[in-house]
């Protein structure tokens, strides 16, 4: 596709812009002593089996229609699971790491927030929740009381049914999370142990780990592909619309060539193309500002402290440069000081490593707590997948005790990024939306 393609904002925009242009896309292919949490601490009093039996009966769920949320995270819930009302994905955490004689620890003060979104970072404060709302781990089956359970010629529900294991292709990892203390920022489906086997205990920490060959040679298409949708040059006629803004709506309109930038390089990514149609936009539309925050960080050059876009202007390649300062100007000296602070730490955690920065997007893009989605376990196992390559990527280039400490703080970043996205949104629902391109007003949820 040419990219003056994207110039074209005016020409195919409405009320239903986004679909349009899906469509018309679519053809193309701290030092402090931890806190710990041992599944010991909060052991139950002994029960004889025919006891065990008469508790484990499920209790029913509500009559009148009431709404269960789950009393970890605050998600949705379809019912107990374990004694307690819980959602399906802390469910499968519980049921996955609360047998475990391995000591979970907190990287923190102890005292976690736990939301759909938070519950994914501090694996020890999740699983204290959930032993505080009181689901038992004696409930849980074991591996023989599962398979006579199966075998049962009547089937019967128990609150430890969960969902089989992931199947992945040769790139993907096996039921996987992250082996880093107190992290897993993946899907609802993804919250299994990822302590060391064996054979890597053997393996010197002090050395990096060969990233295998197949998952490094998708990583480098991918980033390839990245760097053809957002480093390619720019036309004269989106030049001139990356001219110094004089005002706010003027420098939310620039987004609008990131914005079909983005929907190409999307299409390009098979986990995203599988999505239906509507949980693509949605994951767009929901995530918008974060990820114009991470582009943001990525396009900004670190040794002369200013934004670079290449033109293609003759026989010569030139260089529009955007200082800074224009988000001061237009948005305030609070959003500049912020946003400039992410850009340059982020910068400075991953030596502006492009590869780590491209991982970190599309993990950012993958995010299963997007409002309206329909299918989110097919979100979070892409997320999910992302995430392994990060950490395999990192374990490949830092020596694996050093990869153990910069991928959280990694992870922890998507968190500034949500302020940020969070701060930009508030933003702009302020804008004059008569002044604002058709496909921004949709894609950012604005009312005429």
């Amino acid at each position: 596709m040419d990219m003056s393609e994207d110039a074209s904002s005016s020409e195919d925009c409405s009320s239903s812009t986004l679909r349009k242009v899906w469509k018309f896309r679519s053809s193309v292919t701290s030092t402090s002593q931890e806190p710990k949490v041992s599944t010991s601490d909060y052991s139950k009093c002994p029960m004889s089996v025919s006891n065990m039996k008469k508790e484990q009966k499920r209790r029913p769920k509500p009559k009148d229609g009431s709404v269960l949320f789950c009393g970890v995270c605050g998600d949705k819930a379809m019912g107990y699971n374990f004694d307690a009302i819980t959602c399906e994905s802390c469910k499968a955490f519980f049921r996955r790491n609360a047998t475990k004689t391995k000591v979970f620890t907190c990287s923190f003060d102890g005292n976690c927030k736990m939301d759909t979104h938070t519950r994914k970072f501090c694996s020890g404060c999740r699983l204290k929740k959930c032993f505080e709302i009181g689901m038992r781990k004696d409930w849980i089956l074991s591996e023989d009381q599962l398979s006579k359970r199966r075998h049962k010629p009547r089937p019967s529900s128990s609150p430890s049914s969960s969902s089989g294991p992931l199947k992945y292709e040769s790139a993907t990892p096996p039921e996987v999370t992250s082996n880093f203390t107190g992290y897993d920022y993946l899907g609802s489906n993804a919250e299994a142990d990822f302590s060391p086997t064996k054979s890597e205990i053997e393996e010197s920490e002090d050395e990096p780990k060969p990233c295998p060959e197949d998952i490094l040679i998708q990583i480098k298409n991918i980033e390839e592909k990245y760097d053809s949708c957002f480093n390619s040059a720019y036309t004269e006629e989106q030049a001139d619309r990356l001219k110094t803004p004089s005002s706010a709506n003027e420098l939310f309109n620039m987004t609008d060539i990131f914005i079909r930038r983005l929907i190409k390089f999307a299409k390009k990514i098979p986990e995203f193309n599988k999505l239906k149609q509507e949980d693509q936009i949605h994951l767009l539309k929901g995530g918008i500002m974060e990820i114009l925050v991470l582009r943001s960080a990525m396009g900004f050059n670190k040794q002369s402290s200013v934004w670079q876009f290449k033109t293609a202007a003759a026989s010569k390649e030139e260089k529009i440069k955007l200082d800074p300062s224009v988000i001061a100007k237009n948005l305030g000296q609070s959003m500049y000081a912020d946003h400039i602070s992410f850009v340059k730490s982020l910068h400075e955690l991953t030596q502006s490593n492009s590869t780590i920065m491209t991982l970190l997007f599309i993990i950012e893009l993958f995010s299963s707590d997007r409002p309206n989605l329909q299918d989110k376990d097919a979100v979070s196992e892409g997320q999910e997948k992302f995430s392994y390559w990060l950490k395999l990527y990192l374990e490949s280039i830092y020596p694996r005790n050093e990869a153990k400490n910069v991928y959280p703080k990694l992870l922890l970043k998507l968190l500034d990024v949500r302020n940020l996205g969070e701060f930009s949104a508030s933003m702009a629902s302020q804008l004059d939306v008569s002044k604002m391109e058709p496909l921004l007003v949709e894609i950012f949820s604005l009312t005429k």
